[in-house]
């Protein structure tokens, strides 16, 4: 089966919330601060021709250089109705790159959404770990 583009995945509207919420456990080092009061999201590749994997520090500088990126608190919301999620990003490791955090262990980490089956379910991913093929930058929507 051929991989989908950006362009050919669905794009989520996400309408507004007022219940937004403070990560206050590990240190903010970068952030696209809060969401606006709705918004659109799309998935964006990173990963060069040839290229299986590549360290998250990588990753993250890539994802910059396409700006428009989606944080936490991008998240945060489309948490809220996971149902509202698009069925073909359940294929995806959705990373949020607009938000770094670093750990009291000194360890960097972004926040991303992955398809457990059932559910999705959130986890902080350090940098210095690989991101792969699986893998896409959640980038705000045109």
């Amino acid at each position: 089966m051929a991989e989908q583009t950006a362009q050919q995945l669905p794009v989520m509207e996400v309408k507004p919330s007022s219940d937004d919420f403070e990560f206050k456990e590990w240190e903010l080092v970068e952030d696209v601060g809060p969401a606006p009061t709705e918004f659109k999201l799309e998935l964006a590749k990173f990963l060069q021709d040839g290229e299986s994997c590549v360290v998250g520090e990588t990753m993250l500088a890539r994802a910059k250089e396409m700006d428009d990126l989606a944080g936490q608190r991008h998240a945060e919301r489309i948490m809220r109705e996971p149902q509202n999620i698009p069925v073909e990003w359940r294929a995806h490791v959705l990373v949020f790159a607009g938000t770094v955090r670093l750990r009291p262990d000194g360890h960097r980490r972004v926040l991303y959404l992955h398809w457990y089956g059932d559910r999705w379910c959130s986890y902080w991913r350090w940098l210095e770990g690989g991101f792969g093929s699986c893998c896409r930058v959640v980038r705000l929507g045109k």
